[in-house]
């Protein structure tokens, strides 16, 4: 059996995003290497390029196999798949793409799980190949009257909506390495086992709505969430069918003078709508992220992509799999710091949380300011969580204002963190 050596991970600056390169050494035969997710909203202040980065990626991959995980199509997790960044990864020699089973290129609207699972009729499919193009739709419609609304409000429609586009160009490219490609549904583990040796990968999420049909449900409370009150609707619609275009009208009419005041409290009302459509969207995709867990003997490290409560829920109602997230080693901090995405039942179980030999080692990628309110308690990163993080853990954070490309993060075969 292969004896993995060492192991690093690199946590790229990327800003407001995710960019993971997990590289393993072996002690016979070449390095494998695991990207997990390339993309951004919003690069940091003097930051890297996505292409400087990419280069990197390429020159310590070389000619060694690699994985590629896009953990869902949100743009931070993506967009680095796309364009001049791509052209830069070309030369990769990837040997797997792993995608969760609702990127399946033919996979029917209507499907409570992959081709292989028997799907039957449901909302939940229509709803994520419906949520990319009502994003725009939605953005499009709040940018024609950006100027009647309060900056705050127009910013976070603005950023939810880009995050929530159809990223087609990326989504096309990792699709392109064809029967290379897996998309995977929880249970999933022996997809990563021929090409990564001496390494047990546990697939815990996305799970299908036939394993858990709560994945597409959506509640206001929830005693997981790391604020008090969590604003969510339901993403799903009880009838299928394409929803119809929003329209913005080319031309402008002129509005009497005495009708203005309102008109921009009406056109204020709509936007906290689109809001609040957009937060649901966003929920309902995050949801459908990939959670891996990397075993390689006493060593386990947890990368959930921005899984939420509901992908969460389904995990961590298995008393196995909780006892077996109690050992992690590393944990590659949900969502970026986000209120919904690091269950705090999870992470009191860490083992080695607080401990004073072998802590556990966090990896945060954020920027501040971007998403979020302090004063909704729902600021990106989350000030509680974050607390926790740098009190119970050897935390690395990508905003912490050091220079460089990346963090390297030994995990074998050096001082772990």
């Amino acid at each position: 059996m292969a004896e993995v050596t060492s192991a690093t991970v690199r946590m790229y600056r990327i800003g407001f995003g995710d960019c993971f390169l997990l590289s393993l050494g072996y002690a016979d035969g070449p390095s494998r290497h695991v990207l997990i997710d390339f993309g951004r909203t919003r690069a940091p202040k003097n930051g890297p390029s996505t292409e400087e980065i990419a280069t990197d990626i390429a020159r310590v991959c070389g000619a060694d196999p690699v994985i590629l995980v896009a953990t869902h199509r949100h743009k931070d997790h993506v967009s680095g798949f796309a364009g001049k960044s791509w052209e830069a990864l070309a030369g990769l020699n990837v040997v797997f793409v792993a995608q969760p089973w609702t990127e399946q290129p033919d996979l029917p609207p209507d499907a409570l799980g992959p081709l292989d699972a028997g799907a039957t009729d449901d909302a939940h499919r229509v709803a994520l190949r419906d949520m990319s193009r009502l994003a725009g739709d939605l953005r499009e419609q709040a940018r024609s009257f950006r100027d009647d609304l309060p900056r705050t409000l127009a910013d976070e429609i603005e950023f939810l909506g880009d995050d929530n586009l159809g990223n087609a160009e990326a989504v096309r490219n990792l699709a392109s390495f064809g029967e290379r490609c897996g998309y995977l549904k929880a249970g999933d583990d022996a997809a990563f086992a021929p090409h990564l040796p001496g390494v047990t990968v546990r697939v815990l999420g996305p799970p299908t709505i036939e394993q858990w049909g709560e994945i597409r449900k959506k509640t206001d409370t929830h005693a997981e969430y790391w604020h008090l009150r969590a604003f969510s609707t339901s993403a799903t619609r009880d009838q299928g069918g394409d929803l119809p275009p929003l329209e913005v009208r080319d031309e402008a009419i002129p509005v009497p003078l005495h009708f203005q005041w309102f008109q921009r409290r009406v056109r204020a009302a709509a936007a906290q709508e689109m809001l609040g459509i957009l937060r649901s969207l966003d929920k309902a995709m995050n949801n459908t992220s990939l959670i891996l867990v990397f075993q390689v003997g006493k060593h386990q490290w947890l990368f959930p992509g921005d899984a939420q409560i509901e992908n969460w829920s389904f995990a961590l109602s298995d008393p196995e799999t909780r006892a077996m997230l109690e050992r992690t080693t590393f944990y590659k901090v949900g969502h970026h710091g986000s209120l919904n995405a690091t269950p705090s039942s999870l992470w009191k179980s860490f083992e080695r949380r607080g401990a004073d030999e072998g802590r556990l080692v966090t990896a945060l990628s954020t920027l501040k300011g971007v998403h979020g309110s302090v004063q909704r308690r729902t600021e990106v990163p989350r000030r509680r969580l974050v607390d926790a993080l740098r009190h119970e853990s050897v935390l690395h954070r990508t905003d912490d204002g050091r220079a460089g490309l990346c963090d390297e993060i030994q995990l074998i075969g050096g001082e772990p963190g």
